[in-house]
């Protein structure tokens, strides 16, 4: 049996064209933040734009963690479950942790605003594959495995392989 184990981070892009409730509450609270929050990089009002605030201010970069701060009760509402990766039963993969990028954001306009989350799955074990598909397993019970099919916006952010438990001593008897 492999002994790799594997940790995968998902990306989830939302902007205007995004649906469901999930999205939308998310662009809201973190547009919202934004908003509040850029005063600090933009003092005078002079930038419109992320890019413009970051490229003034190197400061402003902390917006990625205060607008993950923004998010964060809506990830808890998730149930530690992705809400759009799944394996091929189409049961959510599980994240124990999760990052927001701001991508984009325009103090005038709301619908330039833009982030990605990021998600941090749990360590599994990696059984194997076909093709781009994955054959894992949690590691408290590695004879059930799941299959998840590799796409953009899933990547491996974490691989090990622990090497194989020795054969145990056998006496011999002359």
């Amino acid at each position: 049996m492999n002994n790799a184990q594997i940790r995968l981070t998902c990306r989830q892009v939302l902007d205007a064209t995004s649906s469901g409730i999930f999205a939308k509450q998310v662009l809201a609270a973190t547009f919202a933040e934004f908003q509040l929050k850029s005063q600090v990089y933009n003092p005078q009002g002079r930038f419109y734009t992320f890019r413009e605030m970051a490229g003034n201010d190197g400061r402003a970069n902390s917006l990625h963690y205060k607008l993950y701060l923004a998010a964060a009760p809506y990830l808890e509402l998730l149930d530690k479950k992705m809400p759009h990766v799944c394996d091929m039963l189409e049961k959510p993969l599980p994240f124990e942790g999760a990052a927001l990028q701001l991508i984009a954001s325009d103090l005038r306009d709301a619908t330039q605003h833009k982030v990605a989350l990021h998600y941090h799955t749990p360590l599994f074990l990696l059984h194997g594959h076909i093709g781009d598909h994955l054959i894992l397993a949690v590691p408290e019970l590695p004879e059930h495995t799941f299959t998840l099919r590799l796409r953009m916006g899933v990547s491996i952010s974490h691989y090990t392989v622990e090497a194989p438990l020795a054969a145990p001593l056998q006496a011999s008897v002359s």
